[in-house]
């Protein structure tokens, strides 16, 4: 990429990443614990935006929808299951 503003890896590289490096990852077993770590971080996160969405908060159901999705996308990695 040409751009003198751009930071952060390349998109291409990004992509690589999630659709071929950490499904890779996420299935040995050294990085395991790395993965639920970040699943149980990410399900208390979202413990606490649910909390404060129902308190009246709902300007963070976006921020909840995001969490939502890479805990998803994070689970079907390792496989392991909703709930």
């Amino acid at each position: 990429m040409d751009n003198p503003s751009h930071s952060g890896p390349p998109p291409a590289f990004v992509q690589w990443c999630e659709e071929v490096q950490l499904p890779k990852l996420a299935k040995d077993a050294h990085y395991q614990r790395q993965f639920q770590d970040r699943i149980s971080e990410l399900n208390l996160k979202l413990a606490n935006l649910e909390k404060d969405i129902a308190g009246g908060r709902l300007d963070l159901e976006p921020a909840a929808g995001q969490v939502r999705r890479e805990l998803c996308w994070l689970e079907s990695l390792v496989e392991v299951p909703h709930g």
